[in-house]
This record gives C-alpha cells, sequence and structure tokens, in this order.
C-alpha cells in the first residue's frame, strides 16, 4: 500500500512537470505565431527605374573581380586609413576610415553576422562617389577586431550590448572627433542594422538619419519559434555550453556555398569568398549558443516601446523577399514603434541586397541617396 502512494504520487508529480513544462514552451510558441501571423505594416515596392549619381559606376559582373582589383581598390586607397581604437571595456576594436577632402556628410557603417570591413569595399566606393566620407569597424568577434575564443571561426558574444557600446565609443572616439560637425548618417546591415538600432536608441543625438538593410530584429532561429529559441540558448549557457555552436553550425570549410549564400550575386559572393580562403580572420562561419541568446535578448530589448519612443529620426528598411535569416515581423513592429520609418520590398531578392547584381544596387543606392538627400 506505501508502494503503490509513493508510485501515484510519482505519478503526479511526473505529469505536473509535463503540464508545466508544455504550459511554459508551448504557450509563448503559440502566442508567437498568432503575432506572427497577424503583424503587418505599410511598405512600398522597390523601384527598379530610379537612376543615382553612380548608375554608371556600378560594376558589372562580367568584369567584377577585375573591376574591384584594378579600379575599386587603388581608387579606395587613397582615402583610406586603418587603426585600432580602445573600446568601452578597453578590448582593441579595429576600424578603417576613408575621409574625403569636401564631404557632404559622413556614413557609419555597421556590417553584419560573420561580416567585417573588407566586405563593404565595393559599398564604399559608392558612397565616396556619392560625396560622403565612411567610416566602419569590425563589430568584436569579427576580422581583426577582439575575440573571446581562439576559434576564428566561431561568433561568440557574452551580451548585445557589447556591440552596442563599441559602436557607440568607436563613434565617440573615433568618428565624431574627425568629421568636423557634419552630419552623421547609419547605415546598418541585418546584424548591424540590430546595432545600429541599438544605438539609435541609446544615443538618439548621434545620427541625422539612417538606412537598415534586412536589419536583425527578429531572426530566423534554425527554423524554431523564438521563444522556443531562447529557451534552448539559455539551457545551453546555463550549464557552461555558450561557446558550443548552435546545431547546424560549424567550422569554416573552405567550401563554397552559393546556392544557399545570402548574396544575389555568385560574382561577388565568390570575389569574397577567396579573401576569407586567404586570411583565417574573414573565416567567422558559426553561431554560438552565447551569441545566440544575446542576439534574442537584444533584439527583443530593441522593440521595447520604451526604447523605441527615442528615436525620432527618420529611418529607411530595406525588406527582401527571399530573405531566410530575418523575419519581417519584428521590422514591422519597429516601423509601428517609431515616428518616420519607411520599409521598402524588394521582391525576388536575397538577404545581401549590397551585393546583388547590377541591376538592383543601381536602384537600391538611388533609394539610399535620394533618403539621404532628400
Amino acid at each position: 500500500m506505501e508502494n503503490k502512494k509513493k508510485d501515484k504520487l510519482t505519478l503526479k508529480i511526473i505529469l505536473f512537470t509535463v503540464l508545466f513544462m508544455l504550459v511554459v514552451l508551448l504557450i509563448p510558441n503559440i502566442i508567437y505565431i498568432v503575432h506572427e501571423k497577424t503583424t503587418v505594416g505599410e511598405r512600398k515596392v522597390f523601384d527598379t527605374t530610379k537612376q543615382g549619381s553612380v548608375a554608371n559606376l556600378v560594376l558589372s559582373e562580367e568584369t567584377y573581380a577585375e573591376d574591384m582589383l584594378e579600379v575599386v581598390e587603388p581608387f579606395l586607397k587613397q582615402y583610406e586609413t586603418k587603426g585600432y581604437f580602445n573600446s568601452f571595456d578597453e578590448k582593441e576594436i579595429y576600424y578603417r576610415t576613408y575621409k574625403l577632402d569636401d564631404p557632404k556628410g559622413n556614413i557609419v557603417i555597421s556590417h553584419g553576422f560573420c561580416e567585417n570591413s573588407e566586405k563593404y569595399l565595393e559599398t564604399v566606393y559608392y558612397f565616396l562617389n556619392e560625396g560622403y566620407s565612411c567610416y566602419i569597424m569590425d563589430h568584436r568577434g569579427f576580422g581583426y577586431s577582439y575575440r573571446d575564443n581562439i576559434n576564428f571561426s566561431k561568433v561568440y558574444i557574452h551580451s548585445f550590448d557589447e556591440y552596442a557600446n563599441d559602436f557607440s565609443a568607436f563613434v565617440e572616439r573615433v568618428v565624431i572627433p574627425e568629421t568636423g560637425g557634419l552630419n552623421l548618417y547609419l547605415y546598418g546591415h541585418s546584424m548591424g542594422g540590430g546595432i545600429g538600432a541599438a544605438v539609435l536608441e541609446k544615443h538618439p543625438e548621434y545620427f541625422k538619419k539612417a538606412v537598415l538593410s534586412c536589419p536583425m530584429m527578429d531572426p530566423v532561429c534554425a527554423g524554431l519559434p523564438k521563444p522556443l529559441a531562447k529557451v534552448l540558448a539559455n539551457i545551453f549557457v546555463f550549464f557552461g555550453q555558450g561557446e558550443s555552436y548552435v546545431i547546424g553550425n560549424y567550422d569554416f570549410d573552405y567550401l563554397p556555398i552559393f546556392d544557399i549564400a545570402a548574396s544575389g550575386s555568385e560574382e561577388r559572393y565568390e570575389y569574397y569568398f577567396n579573401k576569407c580562403m586567404d586570411d583565417p580572420h574573414y573565416q567567422s562561419y558559426g553561431a554560438t549558443y552565447g551569441w545566440l541568446k544575446s542576439c534574442l535578448d537584444g533584439t527583443d530589448e530593441i522593440l521595447e516601446k520604451d526604447n523605441l519612443d527615442n528615436i525620432q529620426i527618420p529611418i529607411l528598411i530595406f525588406m527582401a523577399e527571399y530573405d531566410n535569416l530575418i523575419k519581417p515581423v519584428g521590422i514591422y513592429d519597429f516601423q509601428k514603434g517609431t515616428p518616420d520609418t519607411t520599409i521598402v520590398y524588394v521582391p525576388e531578392a536575397k538577404h545581401e541586397l549590397y551585393s546583388k547584381e547590377k541591376a538592383t544596387l543601381i536602384p537600391y543606392h538611388a533609394t539610399i541617396e535620394e533618403f539621404l538627400n532628400d
């Protein structure tokens, strides 16, 4: 009789635990999925007929590698300065500046996940020819900046605030002292767009306008709903596995994967991939659970109403139809929480709009130029 009572009690505890876990995991996911399906916003369709001041300079696919080596990179060298600055926690962060003698403004670039300043040479080339000096840093854990681990393939961070605080230190310690009081504009892609948004909320005085290209407001989490991904990331970090790869991520393997890559131009993809092959600093490749937890926490914080209320400047956001890394729901939530955000929807485009083919890059840069000049 005693054993039967114990067995019944044990069964009740197990059933209660299972029910509790189902409630904890299922309800937030159901709410998230419903919210994702019902969240919509206003957007404009990308105008493919726009022609900006750099239309004739945009590189064609046929001679891309040759033009980068013989035209773009030599041109940039005339204006380029490289260096390091000590960030908010005295870590060395690598940066590059491209300063014109008489710019009409200054663009500060915030790069995306598994990227660095080297990948934005073509983008800087167009901005310079539009009349803007450019400033770009390698976020910690990428390129030549400080890293928390010795494996260059692994992307790890303690907190999303580290990214935002680094970027703020860059603006304050490097950019502002060199810009002579001219307007600052933000250009951020993907993860860099999320970092940029966080900085806009913390320091609304920095930038006059911002361009966020497929910004990370609601990242795709290996097919899992965001609440479930957060639970898993927190569990791994809690048990000391924050520097372990998220399932499906691995070391840089020297194998090109253009078919599933975020770029829309094979020539552009191959040009940068060859640089990754030659320099281990460019081989950041896979997310860890620590990075995932930090970014999920960070994007949640970005979309909090009190933080969004700090943003008052005009913002232009690009959204790609075939983006398999960023969900639109977070972008729409950001738009609803800010007073002057315009979304431009680019049909039949993948995540990396800045590395699309010439036919898309011409109106893409024309749209940005028109927005900054307005």
